[in-house]
């Protein structure tokens, strides 16, 4: 859903429905638009708000300004790919998915070109490789900074 703005009068106008989840009988959650404001990413799935869990989880983009909706083919897999954030620049996505083992939520990164096709994902590469396939623990909402971290670990944890 979008909701017009109209900045002459400060007035907002009628609210917009930009994917019409009850006349495709799915379930639409996230939507981030792009940084340029051309796209809108989001996951779409069988039924449900938390599409983590639901192996029918996808990501799809609306083109904004043709009003295109279309799945990203090269980064769905046959397991849930959630949650996704875009990079500053917006040619870049990282996502949620559970394609690796059916359990547990990795990272995944691909590259988004100006036309609005999503290219091959790879697995976020971590400071040991090892570490993707021994963490026991669920990567869900993946966000991408230009900024350093500024808190510790140590502090995070308390």
């Amino acid at each position: 859903m979008s909701l017009p703005f109209d900045s002459s009068t400060c007035s907002f106008g009628t609210p917009v429905p930009e994917v019409d989840c009850s006349a495709i009988g799915r379930s639409a959650s996230v939507p981030r638009i792009s940084p340029n404001g051309r796209f809108l990413l989001f996951t779409q799935g069988d039924y449900g708000q938390f599409h983590i869990w639901h192996k029918s989880a996808d990501l799809y983009v609306k083109d904004l300004k043709n009003e295109t909706i279309y799945p990203l083919e090269a980064l769905n897999s046959k397991d849930a790919d959630s949650y996704h954030s875009w990079s500053s620049n917006g040619r870049w996505i990282v996502f949620s998915s559970r394609r690796d083992d059916g359990s547990y939520t990795r990272l995944y990164i691909a590259y988004f070109d100006p036309k609005g096709q999503a290219h091959k994902a790879f697995l976020l590469p971590q400071r040991s490789p090892e570490q993707n396939m021994t963490l026991l623990k669920s990567y869900n909402v993946p966000e991408l900074t230009t900024d350093p971290v500024s808190i510790s670990p140590e502090t995070f944890r308390k």
